[in-house]
């Protein structure tokens, strides 16, 4: 690959990176108006095996007052379950279809990559949004997520403040379910 061609590349990222992590509109086609307190139609799935990085999460998706009801699975099998109504995750009233999909890459049994690939590669389930919240920072990562369809990429390791500012947006990612 030729130096420009690489530089290029790299200038890409850099932008992606820096535009998601402050979740920026960065797919406007799937980010409606609508104001989540007043339909309650927002579910959000969040698949993370870190019982500190859950609870740091939650946190401040709840000090940040993002709307809808949080649902947690702790590994990739649990997260297909859950997203195909299996086992457990049978009953539909009590595991709704997520508006958001909060995904962390480094997770048990199935990890985080083939999650989001299974997601992406069904078609029943490929519309919704998911967004990467993961302790790498590797452009390699992001690269990756990219090129199979993650909304958006926000890295832990950028630090508390910007987790938080990250994270207090994240709701503008989501689908809006018409009921």
């Amino acid at each position: 690959m030729a130096s420009a061609d690489r530089h290029t590349k790299k200038m890409v990222i850099v932008t992606q990176v820096r535009a998601l992590s402050t979740c920026s509109h960065y797919l406007t086609s799937i980010i409606l108006s609508c104001d989540w307190r007043m339909s309650g139609m927002m579910n959000i799935l969040l698949v993370e095996d870190d019982h500190e990085h859950l609870k740091l999460t939650t946190y401040l998706l709840k000090k940040n007052k993002v709307p809808g009801e949080i649902h947690v699975v702790r590994d990739g099998q649990e997260a297909i379950d859950y997203l195909f109504r299996r086992n457990k995750f049978a009953d539909a009233s009590r595991s709704p279809r997520p508006s958001l999909v909060l995904l962390d890459l480094n997770i048990p049994r199935i990890n985080g990559r083939d999650v989001l690939k299974i997601i992406k590669a069904e078609a029943s389930l490929r519309d919704i949004p998911v967004v990467i919240v993961s302790s790498s920072n590797h452009q390699e990562d992001i690269a990756f997520a990219h090129s199979i369809g993650a909304t958006a990429y926000i890295s832990k390791s950028l630090g508390f403040e910007k987790l938080s500012e990250a994270l207090s947006t994240v709701h503008q990612l989501a689908q809006v379910e018409i009921p």
